[in-house]
């Protein structure tokens, strides 16, 4: 992206092992000094926890929703979980003793997020979306139009587009931080998943002034 700090935001398949012989170069070529990840920090702390570089991954036990996803996805190649970009930008990260950061909500704030956006109709709808999808996945030809589809489908309600909204507000706050703290120098990867980029990717422009407040936090707690 066309920013200062230079920042490169790369959209990965969920799931997708094919996906990291593609992430790899990219990353060597862009050499960052930072790479933050679409996840909690406590969705960040299990990868770090249960799926160590050489250690025996453990059996994840999937939503009937995320078998259907994967059943549908597996079309275009294998398919793991939790999604191996992930776990390929993190060991790649730690094998260069570069910081990993986490810039979605942490549970309890995302809770409040989901209570304040997601009403009965909300959760009716979306699971009737499940239900359909675990029926007839969508019919793409091609893995990013699967995965976009797919989110498309589950997000129709005004609910679920705006908790997508304040979930994609908070992680861009975050990367503003992020980038400003890093200098007129710095290089920033941002690693999310390809149907986040319509939210996302619109608010990653220059640095507003509310990301002063998030840096301020970051600072405060060592972040």
């Amino acid at each position: 992206m066309g920013t200062d700090p230079p920042t490169l935001l790369v959209g990965a398949v969920r799931g997708l092992e094919s996906e990291t012989a593609a992430l790899r170069p990219v990353l060597e070529a862009f050499a960052p000094q930072e790479i933050a990840l679409s996840l909690s920090e406590e969705e960040l702390a299990s990868l770090r926890r249960y799926f160590p570089p050489d250690g025996p991954e453990p059996l994840v036990p999937l939503s009937p929703s995320e078998m259907g996803y994967a059943r549908g996805l597996c079309r275009f190649g294998e398919v793991r979980v939790p999604s191996p970009s992930f776990l390929l930008a993190l060991t790649w990260a730690d094998e260069r003793r570069l910081p990993v950061r986490a810039l979605d909500p942490g549970d309890e704030h995302y809770s409040e997020l989901y209570v304040k956006n997601i009403g009965y109709f909300d959760l009716l709808r979306r699971n009737r979306s499940e239900r359909s999808l675990a029926r007839a996945p969508p019919a793409r030809a091609d893995a990013e139009g699967y995965a976009e589809e797919w989110e498309s489908r589950l997000g129709r309600s005004a609910g679920s587009r705006r908790l997508e909204q304040a979930r994609a507000k908070f992680s861009a706050e975050r990367i503003h931080a992020l980038r400003q703290a890093l200098g007129p120098r710095g290089r920033l990867a941002v690693l999310v998943d390809i149907e986040r980029f319509p939210s996302l990717e619109p608010l990653l422009g220059p640095t507003p002034p509310e990301a002063q407040v998030a840096l301020a936090q970051y600072t405060d707690t060592g972040g």
